[in-house]
């Protein structure tokens, strides 16, 4: 691009020496910028102050992920807590008669307030999830929903020995429901308690 004569001619241009020391003399008279302490501890504090309210809101936030409200029969079951259930005897539906006979069956309906999608399963029985028309949606022993939902758990009145598990598994929480007979006051319970 430049040949070898014009490089050399540039090289050897100098600026006056009195344009040398002008321009070095008004570089010293300005100070060095000295550092703001008190306006650099406010910038400092705010940032801090930020971190800490955002640490605080998603340790609230993420406390509510996942939270599920259960009621039996109207009644709510907080966590770490028990109620007594009292069941609606009939017959299974037929999708879960696999031989074609009637099957003894008591049915617990079961209100749940899903804020994530979850997955519901069962240790015995059967559950059918209903809509808002109380037209069967789903039927199985495990199931996938979220939002306001109506599951009938249908299980064997004659095994009363044992203790039947629902366990609701969402994406940051996971709940069961331990559903059990109580011979001594005749009564099921079911209760609600955290994994």
């Amino acid at each position: 691009m430049f040949d070898e004569k014009e490089i050399e001619a540039y090289r050897k241009i100098s600026a006056p020496d009195g344009l040398r020391e002008r321009v070095l003399s008004s570089c010293a008279e300005y100070p060095k910028a000295r550092r703001n302490l008190p306006a650099m501890l406010r910038t400092i504090s705010s940032a801090a102050a930020c971190l800490a309210l955002v640490v605080v809101l998603s340790v609230f936030t993420m406390g509510r992920f996942g939270d599920a409200s259960v009621s039996v029969s109207g009644d709510a079951i907080l966590p770490e807590s028990s109620v007594s259930v009292y069941p609606e005897h009939g017959v299974a539906p037929l999708s879960a008669q696999p031989t074609g006979k009637s099957i003894p069956a008591v049915s617990f309906p079961i209100a749940l307030s899903l804020s994530e999608k979850t997955k519901i399963t069962v240790s015995a029985g059967e559950m059918q999830m209903t809509d808002d028309t109380d037209e069967s949606v789903s039927f199985g022993s495990a199931l996938t929903a979220d939002g306001e939902i109506l599951i009938h758990w249908y299980v064997n009145p004659n095994d009363t020995e044992n203790a039947f598990v629902m366990t609701l598994r969402g994406a940051l929480k996971s709940e069961t429901l331990t559903l059990a007979y109580n011979e001594i006051n005749d009564t099921w319970t079911i209760s609600r308690g955290e994994n």
